[in-house]
């Protein structure tokens, strides 16, 4: 059981503390409600690696300073593999190309501790051995390339974890994060996974992330649904409610397909904007696009590929994307072609597929 004490607690006044890595204190000195902080009156258990942040409060509502640890059960390590993940890449901003940013999230059931941490792979930059780098389940850090920049980029008070040399190529790379010998995560990035964020104003962010998510499948990753991301926000879309083969509207598009394509199942809508167009030279490829929504989290829309509508293909071998643009409604619209892996003269077929995400 941890307890927490002190010395000379003025009469009346009260400790209020959070496991969440939030702070009590909520900005301008009232006491935090989102979430409200726990009130201190025994000794309680932590069952997992926890981080503890905690202030006094004196009945005049005057704060102490805040004070932090973190507890480690003798059975864990302070981070575990695959308990950290990238959320969110900004690896080609628009403009000024020092806005880089890296977003790691923990995505375990217990805090972690970054403390001595650092990239083998991608980036040049190690967490402090000598101080701690504290996550709560679910908290999000950001490394950024230019503090100045980022700063004037997207705000002055923003909270920076660290500052790291070179920079992620525009191409995609490998990215690794170590703990000794440890691989905390290691994977590798393409660029053509979402053309809008290479180059295109919009970051890479990981799909609703969790702990052994395969960070190398491109389905698990969408450009975020605003220009420069959210670094240290996190990126959710709505989610999908109702019956997933559902057709309210009658116009033979289910309702999770709807929802894939930012449509709606209220308004019949047979096109849904999907099309496909004859090559426009002699031998060349036909183009297939789409209209999908920016962030239909809960789906996994699939576009396939096939010359006999029996074998369906999908992936960039088969079908390589051309563009993506960003439509007034906030939708973004893709064009594909036909692949090296597709066979030369081939008819060919187009096909959406929308499957719920686990």
């Amino acid at each position: 059981n941890l307890s927490l004490s002190v010395p000379s607690l003025p009469a009346g006044a009260v400790i209020h503390y959070t496991l969440d890595g939030s702070d009590p204190r909520a900005p301008g000195g009232a006491v935090n409600t989102t979430p409200a902080p726990l009130t201190y009156n025994a000794p309680f258990p932590l069952a997992t690696n926890t981080v503890v942040r905690a202030r006094t409060r004196s009945t005049a509502g005057v704060w102490s300073a805040l004070q932090e640890g973190f507890f480690q059960l003798a059975s864990s390590p302070p981070v575990p593999a695959g308990a950290v993940v990238p959320g969110e890449l900004h690896f080609n901003p628009t403009g000024n190309t020092d806005a880089e940013f890296i977003e790691l999230v923990n995505v375990s059931a217990a805090a972690v501790n970054l403390r001595g941490c650092r990239f083998t792979a991608g980036i040049d930059f190690a967490f402090s051995g000598f101080r701690d780098t504290l996550l709560a389940p679910g908290q999000r850090i950001v490394l950024v390339q230019s503090e100045f920049i980022h700063r004037q980029r997207y705000s002055w008070d923003r909270r920076i974890a660290g500052i790291y040399s070179g920079s992620l190529n525009n191409a995609g790379e490998a990215l690794t994060l170590v703990r000794g010998v440890d691989n905390i995560f290691s994977f590798s990035f393409n660029s053509s996974w979402q053309l809008l964020a290479d180059g295109g104003g919009r970051s890479l962010t990981l799909i609703k992330p969790t702990q052994g998510k395969n960070l190398e499948a491109p389905e698990n990753w969408r450009s975020s649904s605003s220009t420069d991301g959210t670094p240290g926000a996190g990126d959710v879309g709505p989610a999908f409610t109702g019956s997933p083969a559902a057709d309210a509207d009658g116009d033979g598009i289910s309702a999770l397909m709807e929802y894939s394509l930012g449509s709606s199942d209220s308004q019949p809508d047979p096109d849904a904007g999907i099309a496909a167009s004859l090559p426009t030279v002699p031998g060349g490829l036909p183009f297939f696009s789409y209209t999908r929504a920016a962030a239909a989290d809960d789906a996994i829309l699939l576009p396939q590929i096939a010359t006999d509508l029996t074998t369906w293909q999908s992936g960039t071998d088969w079908l390589q994307p051309v563009s993506e643009v960003v439509l007034p409604d906030g939708r973004i619209r893709v064009t594909l072609a036909p692949g090296s892996g597709f066979p030369v003269g081939q008819r060919a077929f187009f096909r959406l597929r929308a499957t719920p995400r686990p």
